[in-house]
């Protein structure tokens, strides 16, 4: 059973994600601060982490950026839905490598079709 890490401060957003999740057989940690988000990648290992950019401790990039300078997390595949959409933060995610780029809200059939091509093409790289 794949496993995700949502990694959000909202807390609707998070509990909604990890219920719609569960409903399609994902094992579902979640986070609500960068640092425990980074706690939880390095110790749980998930297939797929969804990350908020803004959040109260870590910026979401900074947390993209040590994710991916840890040798234990820096291949997991990571998407980012987050509400701030400004071009600097498009471009700097993509230049830490996250895997897909979307902005809130995004209808839940979309963002598990999303989920399911990123963990499926993630799976035939192996």
């Amino acid at each position: 059973m794949p496993k995700i890490l949502i990694i959000d401060d909202d807390p609707f957003v998070r509990t909604t994600l990890q219920s719609r999740l569960q409903k399609e057989n994902f094992e579902v940690v979640t986070a609500e601060t960068g640092a425990e988000g980074i706690a939880l990648a390095t110790r749980e290992r998930p297939h797929l982490i969804v990350l908020d950019l803004t959040m109260p401790d870590i910026d979401g990039l900074d947390v993209l950026e040590r994710l991916h300078r840890e040798i234990i997390t820096w291949d997991i595949s990571v998407l980012v839905l987050t509400a701030r959409g400004d071009p600097e933060s498009r471009q700097r995610s993509q230049q830490l490598g996250v895997s897909r780029f979307f902005v809130k809200p995004l209808s839940p059939r979309h963002l598990l079709a999303e989920i399911n091509r990123l963990l499926k093409s993630a799976q035939s790289q192996s």
